[in-house]
């Protein structure tokens, strides 16, 4: 209510200046009154002048209370709201992020994948205006959200993502077939794959190639990230009683196919070694994947003048109703002492 009264505006605001004159108003109507007193001499009559002059100078107060708010009705009460719809001729975006085991690696801190959903979730905040899904992969893809603008639904889903102990190995080109498949039918001018993974295809029921060929026939983009470091490192495995334990591993990079990826699709290769050249990345592929934005606002507005209206019309009902009243009882016969 309070909210509703500060958003008041009116149609027609001059109207307002007629408030002014309702105190003149009111002041004849008293002057009245007390002349007509004056004219009361007789003392079995003072009572009644008094019980009258009370009505009057009532009725003149539920007169000038009508006035001002039947003033205000006329003046137009609104309260208008704005909201603004977005329109995009911008970009589909899906992200394609390596699940896998060795993303448990300790070469990031706290690990690769604590580090890859935080900027995963950075990136998506800088591109409000674009629709973004994502795929997860290990040893076969799995959906974690369709293409949307609702980036709040879709950054809880990656805070739920959990590594894939149970599908072992990296499936990079059924990861690109599951993205390409989501964005293919969208109209939209530009269509990207952002392809983030620590290690080297090793599942082979579509070659990472041929899914980046048949990619980029239906106008996708491939930007690949290889994320890690060379060498040795600890990542996180079930032990027998399903408890994770450390151990080592040597790290399985093989970024010539993520660079012919890329390359293929007219993408871009990005090699991360480190959570700045990580953020480098997405913030490289930020800037060279921008949209257009053309915004309308909407403004509703609703009619408050009745709020007005019918409480003045209530007023010159009572102000109308209550002197009769009083007039009746003044003229009632009293007993004399």
């Amino acid at each position: 209510m309070l909210e509703t009264l500060r958003d008041i505006e009116f149609a027609h605001p001059w109207v307002l200046w007629l408030l002014a004159a309702i105190p003149i108003l009111l002041l004849g109507a008293r002057r009245k009154v007390t002349g007509k007193g004056l004219r009361v001499t007789v003392r079995p009559a003072v009572h009644e002048f008094a019980t009258v002059q009370r009505s009057h100078i009532g009725f003149a107060g539920w007169l000038g209370l009508s006035l001002a708010l039947g003033i205000i009705a006329l003046a137009r009460p609104q309260n208008i709201n704005s909201e603004e719809k977005r329109e995009f001729s911008g970009i589909e975006v899906m992200i394609a992020l390596d699940v896998s085991p060795s993303m448990t690696g300790d070469d990031f801190k706290p690990d690769r994948i604590t580090v890859a959903k935080r900027l995963t979730k950075e990136f998506i905040a800088s591109r409000p205006n674009d629709r973004i899904g994502m795929v997860a992969f290990s040893g076969r893809p799995y959906p974690i959200g369709p293409l949307t603008l609702d980036h709040q639904w879709l950054n809880k889903n990656i805070n739920d993502l959990m590594i894939g102990y149970e599908d072992g190995g990296t499936a990079i080109g059924p990861a690109i077939a599951s993205a390409a498949s989501r964005i293919d039918k969208r109209d939209a001018k530009s269509k990207i794959i952002v392809l983030i993974t620590d290690g080297a295809n090793n599942v082979h029921d579509i070659e990472p190639l041929d899914a980046a060929r048949a990619a980029s026939l239906l106008g996708i983009k491939i930007y690949t990230i290889a994320i890690g470091t060379d060498g040795t490192i600890n990542i996180r495995v079930p032990g027998p009683f399903g408890r994770l334990s450390r151990q080592r591993m040597s790290g399985e990079f093989d970024v010539k196919p993520l660079i012919e990826i890329a390359k293929t699709t007219g993408g871009e290769f990005y090699k991360a070694g480190s959570s700045k050249s990580l953020a480098d990345a997405f913030e490289t592929i930020n800037n060279l994947e921008r949209t257009t934005q053309t915004t309308t606002t909407v403004y509703r507005v609703s009619e408050l003048f009745h709020w007005f209206a019918i409480p003045a019309l209530i007023a010159l009902l009572i102000g109308t109703i209550i002197p009769p009243l009083d007039e009746r009882a003044a003229a009632i016969p009293r007993p004399t002492r």
